[in-house]
């Protein structure tokens, strides 16, 4: 059995996060995870696969005719996005301490540090396939760092930085000075 499908953020919890950022004066980042599915765990597959070497070129010390064994789902397979988010929820919820909401499977927050009823969240990550939008306060930030570290990011974009907006999930998204977001869909 092949888990090949993965949710997606529903439009209200990107609002919602950006009106939680807004409201605790936090800086929102947006983070694409650079070839996301060669970064995932290992595969859990009994018998794994295998592929062929590309036709125009030969992998360094290869025969031609030599296969690939192939450790993690890779892109083009029907598993590779959903073993990805696997991998990344993994990190994020049994590494880090995240938790994934009950009405939304693609957010996830980071508890206070002493965690007492009433206490705020200390953080905010939304996953978007191989894409995150976070904000937080300086120990979400500090679980962000970490998690660069086990995770290459290609591009991380400080969301007010960019006076024309960057684009997560179809939506340009700006983050203004006073910490509330312009978004739209041009």
């Amino acid at each position: 059995e092949i888990e090949r499908s993965l949710p997606t953020p529903l439009s209200i919890s990107i609002y919602s996060a950006c009106q939680l950022a807004a409201s605790r004066r936090w800086r929102a980042r947006i983070k694409d995870v650079k070839t996301a599915f060669l970064q995932s765990r290992k595969t859990a597959r009994k018998q794994k696969l295998a592929c062929r070497q590309p036709r125009d070129e030969v992998l360094p010390g290869m025969h031609p005719e030599q296969l690939l064994l192939l450790e993690t789902e890779v892109y083009g397979l029907v598993s590779g996005p959903a073993w990805w988010r696997k991998s990344a929820l993994h990190t994020l919820v049994n590494e880090f301490r995240y938790r994934v909401t009950s009405y939304d499977k693609c957010v996830l927050t980071l508890d206070s540090e002493h965690n007492k009823p009433g206490d705020l969240t200390s953080g905010i990550t939304i996953i978007e396939i191989d894409d995150l939008f976070e904000a937080g306060d300086e120990r979400h930030i500090a679980k962000m760092d970490m998690l660069a570290q086990r995770f290459t990011f290609g591009k991380v974009v400080d969301v007010m930085a960019f006076v024309e907006g960057t684009f997560y999930a179809g939506r340009r998204m700006k983050q203004m000075s006073d910490f509330s977001f312009q978004v739209d869909m041009d």
